[in-house]
């Protein structure tokens, strides 16, 4: 049927769904639109439209409300950051604290974004790592954000200062087919 958009979670290997009785604090009254571990597999997050969850197991351990009359549509997770895009445009980043396992907004929200994505840093060759760091785990730690601008534009932050490292007006968009040349040319 055709009813409001609703969220199931499951248990164990065998996906069961959970009983009546269990004590389950997910969001199961409407859409999830995202759900990850974070804290190295410790937590679960739960993004849902108006709300971000944070739990142990199914017992929920922190609850974040979003911002009054805009509403998450899309959301990316990688740990410890979290990154949501509201219904206005603007981007919300969050940070997990290790020693508390809470999360908290960092840097003032982003406006005019698309569209998000988080990656490595890539290892810089001949840089030294940051102090107390072996150069292995500075090449780990270090994390990216790159967003696509409403404007067209684009840009890659370094987290968690939220530093610009790189930023274009313009980023041409691609074909929306794409043709090998040389068959096309063989074709005619």
């Amino acid at each position: 049927g055709g009813g409001e958009p609703k969220t199931v979670v499951l248990k164990g290997r065998e996906l069961e769904e959970f009983d009546d009785d269990e004590q389950m604090d997910f969001f199961i009254e409407g859409a999830t639109v995202c759900v990850a571990n974070i804290f190295n597999r410790r937590r679960i997050v739960q993004i849902a439209p108006w709300s971000l969850l944070v739990l142990n197991g199914a017992t929920k351990e922190q609850e974040l409300p979003i911002v009054a009359g805009s509403q998450v549509v899309a959301a990316s997770v990688w740990d410890p950051y979290i990154a949501m895009i509201l219904q206005d445009g603007s981007l919300h980043l969050l940070m997990g604290d290790q020693a508390s396992l809470q999360v908290n907004f960092i840097g003032a929200p982003l406006p005019g974004i698309t569209a998000a994505c988080f990656f490595p840093a890539p290892p810089i060759c001949g840089a030294p790592p940051k102090t107390g760091e072996s150069a292995d785990a500075s090449a780990t730690k270090r994390t990216l954000l790159a967003v696509a601008l409403r404007s067209g534009g684009m840009a890659i932050y370094e987290l968690p200062s939220l530093q610009v490292i790189y930023s274009v007006a313009d980023v041409a968009p691609g074909p929306s087919v794409l043709v090998d040349e040389a068959i096309n040319q063989q074709n005619v």
